[in-house]
């Protein structure tokens, strides 16, 4: 199965190397979010329909299945032959807010 990275889940990457980045060397936040993305990308390209899909999102219509790695969550999407990697967000982000931020909700009411 081909494993797509959506501009929204680079951008999560992006966000967490930046925070990182403030406690940690460049090298080491290189390292860890290569290894972030490597360990997702070996997990849903051998077996994606194994991780379950997100209650929270089911709340809301939304069909993401979660695969956690450490303190983070990769949210994706199966489309026919692809996996779209939505999100990558670390557990303690509030889901919600996070996708009303990337606007995959529109409205929190």
């Amino acid at each position: 199965m081909e494993i797509v990275f959506t501009e929204m889940a680079v951008n999560c990457l992006l966000e967490i190397e930046s925070i990182a980045v403030e406690n940690h060397s460049e090298e080491q936040v290189a390292a860890f979010t290569d290894g972030l993305i490597n360990r997702n990308y070996d997990a849903i390209s051998k077996n994606p329909e194994r991780y379950r899909f997100n209650a929270t999102l089911l709340d809301f219509g939304i069909k993401f299945r979660e695969r956690l790695d450490s303190s983070y969550r990769c949210l994706y999407e199966i489309v026919d032959d692809r996996a779209y990697v939505m999100l990558i967000l670390h557990t303690k982000q509030d889901l919600i807010s996070t996708l009303y931020r990337h606007q995959i909700i529109k409205d929190l009411n």
